[in-house]
């Protein structure tokens, strides 16, 4: 018993999942009459033009990486609507390479590089708008032109000094510091309104009923004096960067068309997945179909995109993450076989069905109870896979495969007590 129970500890370290709560992503609203949930996302008609038509923000598509474009995940965490306003075109290329999205307020700038698979930053929306030309164009609107030479001399340590002494109205001050929202991000410091921002370019100036500062992503009007059907006086909002780019095209002409929504039935939702992993999604698929299971349908109810990406812990090959709400599925995995890759997938997706079913993942004995479960469903995709466990075995993975299988079935009590001890460090004493 206590050689069998070493040789658990050790099969463990192969296969991991997170548990820790960071961001989660946004809860599902309730379909209204202009805006409600598609199949990865949102669908918007607010600036649709009156057709009926729309905008969709999805979590949906891949980037030259394999990376899923995460445009309402992200969307939201910046601070949705409230912050950006409504979207205002398609998903677009632009020749720098980049994947964008425009709102109202702004342009949405894919970014695959950023650990740990990529991100959406507002792009320097009003400093492509000087690049093409339209600074005298923005000044009849009221938004004051960039200061050329800010004494820096180009080192950006001493730009930003300079520029943020230039936030000399309290209000817009205040407006640039704060942030858009708590629940996704806890912690908020001046970098991240300059990640999110941009430094100022302008210092604020008067126009009429209003004091415009501009940004390198954004420009931020404080509305002085009332005037009808305009913001109440004391109010900061965005001006409309994203607008002005599609009018001074900026923004291609396709992609400013409306489209329809890309809703469908629940019964035709499908998982957002790397083209590499599509066949395990496949298998998986089957499975639940022959067995009454919801695992893969809770995946695309939810939006839990299923990527191949590096893991933080090099001995593991999958790993549910809360905070983006993705499988990942280690770069080292994603050649083996589809059954082993589908088996890996099935642990996952049992935490994801946990999580989203608002089970106890939380405390010390939730904790350890998702990974049992996690096991055995696991254990249990492999033999409707392999009744008498897979023979001959090709890899080292599906050797371990095949072990974990009869270890679950023929030895439970050890198991656990195997898996209590590997995991502690995670799940604690309790």
């Amino acid at each position: 018993m206590t050689s069998l129970a070493s040789s658990v500890r050790r099969a463990l370290l192969v296969v991991t999942a997170s548990l820790s709560l960071l961001a989660l992503a946004p809860p599902i609203r309730a379909a209204g009459a202009a805006d409600y949930a598609v199949s990865g996302g949102w669908y918007y008609t607010q600036t649709g033009g009156g057709t009926g038509r729309g905008f969709n923000v999805l979590d949906g598509g891949f980037d030259n990486r394999g990376q899923v474009t995460r445009f309402y995940s992200e969307f939201t965490r910046l601070g949705g609507v409230q912050v950006l306003g409504f979207p205002a075109s398609n998903v677009f290329r632009l020749p720098d390479g980049f994947i964008y999205q425009a709102t109202q307020a702004a342009l949405l700038q894919w970014h695959p590089e950023d650990a740990p698979q990529g991100d959406v930053q507002l792009a320097n929306t009003f400093d492509l708008l000087s690049q093409t030309g339209h600074d005298k164009d923005l000044l009849l609107q009221g938004i004051p032109p960039p200061i050329a030479n800010d004494g820096s001399g180009g080192d950006f340590n001493r730009a930003s000094a300079i520029r943020l002494s230039w936030l000399t109205q309290p209000d817009i001050k205040a407006k640039y510091l704060a942030n858009p929202n708590p629940s996704a991000i806890p912690q908020w410091s001046v970098a991240n309104s300059i990640q999110l921002y941009g430094l100022p370019t302008s210092m604020p100036q008067r126009f009429g009923p209003f004091v415009v500062q501009r940004f390198q992503r954004v420009a931020l009007q404080l509305w002085l004096d009332a005037v009808p059907n305009q913001p109440p006086p004391g109010s900061v909002v965005p001006i409309l960067g994203g607008d002005l780019a599609k009018q001074f095209a900026v923004v291609p002409a396709t992609a400013q068309q409306p489209q329809g929504a890309a809703s469908m039935p629940l019964a035709l939702l499908t998982v957002q997945a790397a083209p590499a992993l599509q066949p395990a999604i496949d298998l998986l698929t089957q499975y639940d179909k022959a067995q009454g299971t919801r695992y893969m349908r809770n995946l695309a109810e939810h939006n839990v995109a299923v990527i191949v990406a590096p893991l933080p812990d090099p001995r593991a090959l999958g790993l549910f993450s809360l905070s983006d709400n993705t499988i990942r599925i280690s770069n080292t995995a994603a050649t083996e076989d589809a059954h082993a890759i589908a088996d890996l997938v099935a642990h996952e997706s049992s935490h994801a069905l946990d999580f989203w079913s608002g089970v106890d993942i939380n405390s010390s004995q939730g904790c350890y109870q998702t990974e049992l479960t996690a096991f055995k469903h696991q254990v249990d995709v492999w033999h409707w896979f392999y009744p008498n466990l897979k023979s001959p075995t090709q890899t080292r993975l599906e050797d371990w495969l095949n072990y974990i299988s009869q270890l679950v079935i023929l030895d439970q009590k050890d198991f656990v007590t195997a898996l209590r001890d590997k995991y502690v460090d995670q799940c604690g004493t309790g």
